[in-house]
């Protein structure tokens, strides 16, 4: 058996262990105020207006200052370099490889987004960092004009990468032609999410659900090799 997928599927792993580590480093509550989201980081990058920031800037405990929920927030973007570069090369790297495999430079396209997502992801990332240098002075206007561009940047070539592989997963003769739909869900909460912020931490999850099922399928698909012949056993027509 070959497994054309496989040591792009260990990337994955590494894309899941530093997401599931950023989840212990980011800070994990929010003031109440802040109504439309529960997780800090999500409602951080979203955030459109300076009471949005200082209402998720709140202390909400009495064990923690603002100063630890400050510096939690920074060392967490500053491992987000690391991880936007790896998920950013396993999009990439998986794109490239069905793009072999079919010989479609369709999938080019999708390589594409990647690139898109990892730069929006980078420029986020600097708008983050140079607004919490900015919390006490307030100057952070034209900061966040530019966060919510990179932010949509980001998340909707995410999106539409996995939009764009739903042409590979429903041509597929197993499990992952039934579960294909799956790489539908998240553009099109893209789409309502940019209009209804009250689902946007639905649509960051269908995002999360996505990249899991890249990994199982990274290590599931297998091509028989029989005579000299490549036979694929989750085939595609």
């Amino acid at each position: 058996m070959d497994k054309p997928f496989i040591k792009i599927g260990f990337l994955g792993i590494v894309v899941l262990i530093i997401g599931i580590t950023l989840n212990f480093i980011f800070p994990d509550k929010l003031s109440k105020s802040v109504s439309k989201f529960k997780t800090p980081i999500i409602a951080f990058e979203f955030a459109e207006t300076p009471e949005d920031i200082y209402d998720i800037f709140q202390v909400v405990e009495s064990k923690i200052t603002e100063k630890q929920y400050v510096k939690s927030m920074n060392t967490g973007n500053y491992i987000d370099f690391v991880y936007l570069l790896v998920y950013s090369v396993f999009l990439f790297l998986f794109s490239l490889k069905i793009a072999k495999i079919t010989k479609s430079k369709y999938y080019y396209i999708v390589a594409i987004f990647a690139v898109l997502a990892f730069i929006g992801d980078i420029f986020e990332n600097l708008q983050l960092l140079s607004i919490t240098s900015k919390l006490e002075s307030g100057n952070f206007i034209e900061n966040l004009q530019y966060l919510k561009i990179f932010t949509w940047l980001k998340w909707t070539s995410l999106a539409l990468v996995f939009w764009l592989l739903f042409v590979y997963f429903i041509d597929s003769k197993s499990f992952f032609k039934y579960a294909s739909f799956l790489s539908l869900i998240p553009f099109i909460l893209c789409v309502i999410s940019y209009f209804k912020h009250s689902i946007i931490e639905f649509f960051v999850l269908s995002i999360a659900v996505m990249f899991i099922f890249l990994i199982i399928f990274s290590f599931a698909y297998k091509i028989k090799l029989a005579n000299n012949e490549r036979v694929t056993i989750f085939k595609h027509k």
